[in-house]
Protein backbone atom coordinates (compact mmCIF):
# COMPACT_ATOMS: atom_id res chain seq x y z
CA UNK A 1 0.00 0.00 0.00
CA UNK A 2 1.55 3.27 -1.13
CA UNK A 3 2.31 5.47 2.10
CA UNK A 4 0.70 9.00 1.81
CA UNK A 5 3.27 11.40 3.12
CA UNK A 6 0.66 14.65 2.95
CA UNK A 7 -2.50 12.47 4.95
CA UNK A 8 0.26 12.24 7.84
CA UNK A 9 1.49 15.48 7.83
CA UNK A 10 -1.99 16.70 8.39
CA UNK A 11 -3.21 14.31 10.89
CA UNK A 12 0.32 15.05 12.65
CA UNK A 13 -0.22 18.53 12.57
CA UNK A 14 -3.74 18.20 13.78
CA UNK A 15 -2.57 16.19 16.74
CA UNK A 16 0.34 19.24 17.56
CA UNK A 17 -1.99 21.68 16.65
CA UNK A 18 -0.37 23.37 14.06
CA UNK A 19 -2.20 25.40 11.38
CA UNK A 20 0.19 26.32 9.41
CA UNK A 21 1.52 22.67 8.79
CA UNK A 22 -1.91 21.74 8.14
CA UNK A 23 -2.06 24.33 5.45
CA UNK A 24 0.57 23.16 3.44
CA UNK A 25 -0.03 19.88 3.65
CA UNK A 26 -3.75 20.24 2.71
CA UNK A 27 -2.33 22.28 0.08
CA UNK A 28 0.06 19.80 -1.59
CA UNK A 29 -2.13 17.09 -1.04
CA UNK A 30 -5.29 18.71 -3.06
CA UNK A 31 -2.70 19.41 -5.96
CA UNK A 32 -1.06 16.33 -5.99
CA UNK A 33 -4.59 14.93 -6.51
CA UNK A 34 -5.91 17.53 -8.91
CA UNK A 35 -2.56 17.47 -10.84
CA UNK A 36 -3.04 13.69 -11.32
CA UNK A 37 -6.72 13.96 -12.26
CA UNK A 38 -5.89 16.40 -14.90
CA UNK A 39 -3.19 14.21 -16.23
CA UNK A 40 -5.41 10.91 -16.37
CA UNK A 41 -7.74 13.27 -18.17
CA UNK A 42 -5.27 14.70 -20.93
CA UNK A 43 -4.56 10.87 -21.64
CA UNK A 44 -7.78 9.63 -21.87
CA UNK A 45 -8.34 13.24 -24.58
CA UNK A 46 -5.30 12.04 -25.98
CA UNK A 47 -6.33 8.68 -26.83
CA UNK A 48 -9.74 9.00 -28.15
CA UNK A 49 -8.12 11.81 -30.52
CA UNK A 50 -5.68 9.01 -31.90
CA UNK A 51 -7.84 6.50 -32.63
CA UNK A 52 -9.72 5.93 -36.12
CA UNK A 53 -13.22 6.73 -36.18
CA UNK A 54 -15.96 5.22 -38.52
CA UNK A 55 -16.15 8.03 -40.37
CA UNK A 56 -12.02 8.65 -40.80
CA UNK A 57 -12.18 5.22 -42.74
CA UNK A 58 -14.72 5.91 -45.07
CA UNK A 59 -14.08 9.12 -47.99
CA UNK A 60 -16.87 11.69 -48.09
CA UNK A 61 -18.20 11.92 -51.36
CA UNK A 62 -20.04 14.78 -52.59
CA UNK A 63 -22.25 14.26 -55.17
CA UNK A 64 -21.04 16.39 -58.60
CA UNK A 65 -23.43 18.14 -61.12
CA UNK A 66 -22.29 17.68 -65.05
CA UNK A 67 -20.71 20.56 -66.39
CA UNK A 68 -23.06 23.25 -67.49
CA UNK A 69 -22.60 26.10 -69.87
CA UNK A 70 -23.01 29.58 -69.99
CA UNK A 71 -22.79 32.23 -72.90
CA UNK A 72 -22.56 35.44 -71.65
CA UNK A 73 -23.25 38.91 -73.78
CA UNK A 74 -18.72 39.42 -73.87
CA UNK A 75 -16.03 37.48 -73.08
CA UNK A 76 -15.32 40.79 -70.29
CA UNK A 77 -19.05 39.23 -68.57
CA UNK A 78 -17.35 36.06 -68.64
CA UNK A 79 -14.43 36.81 -67.01
CA UNK A 80 -16.23 38.89 -64.41
CA UNK A 81 -18.25 35.95 -63.56
CA UNK A 82 -15.26 33.29 -63.35
CA UNK A 83 -14.19 36.07 -61.14
CA UNK A 84 -17.28 36.39 -58.93
CA UNK A 85 -17.46 32.25 -58.47
CA UNK A 86 -13.76 32.29 -57.61
CA UNK A 87 -14.12 34.64 -54.91
CA UNK A 88 -16.85 32.20 -53.70
CA UNK A 89 -15.00 29.58 -53.33
CA UNK A 90 -14.44 27.21 -56.56
CA UNK A 91 -11.22 26.73 -58.18
CA UNK A 92 -10.08 27.70 -61.37
CA UNK A 93 -9.64 24.02 -62.55
CA UNK A 94 -13.70 23.40 -62.45
CA UNK A 95 -13.67 26.66 -65.54
CA UNK A 96 -13.42 26.54 -68.81
CA UNK A 97 -13.55 30.30 -70.50
CA UNK A 98 -13.79 30.23 -74.80
CA UNK A 99 -14.46 33.50 -75.41
CA UNK A 100 -17.76 34.61 -74.19
CA UNK A 101 -18.82 31.14 -73.16
CA UNK A 102 -18.07 29.41 -69.63
CA UNK A 103 -18.35 26.15 -69.09
CA UNK A 104 -18.24 24.70 -65.12
CA UNK A 105 -17.96 20.78 -64.04
CA UNK A 106 -16.87 19.24 -60.79
CA UNK A 107 -19.13 21.05 -58.53
CA UNK A 108 -21.60 19.99 -55.88
CA UNK A 109 -25.50 21.15 -56.07
CA UNK A 110 -25.64 23.86 -53.99
CA UNK A 111 -22.53 25.70 -55.83
CA UNK A 112 -24.11 24.79 -59.24
CA UNK A 113 -27.60 26.70 -57.93
CA UNK A 114 -25.57 29.89 -56.48
CA UNK A 115 -23.91 29.82 -60.15
CA UNK A 116 -27.20 29.95 -61.91
CA UNK A 117 -28.72 32.24 -59.81
CA UNK A 118 -25.18 34.82 -60.86
CA UNK A 119 -25.47 34.22 -64.45
CA UNK A 120 -29.11 34.56 -64.40
CA UNK A 121 -29.04 38.32 -62.92
CA UNK A 122 -25.72 38.94 -65.38
CA UNK A 123 -28.17 38.00 -68.44
CA UNK A 124 -26.22 34.66 -69.35
CA UNK A 125 -28.03 31.83 -71.20
CA UNK A 126 -27.74 28.57 -69.49
CA UNK A 127 -27.07 25.58 -71.83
Amino acid sequence: MEKNTNINDMLSSILQNNKDEFISAFKSEVEERIGSSIIDKGLSVSKSLLEPTPSDEEPIKEAKQKSSNYTFKNSSDAKKFVSAASTAGLNKKNFSIKRDVVSVSGIDKDMSRMLEMLAKEMKAKAH
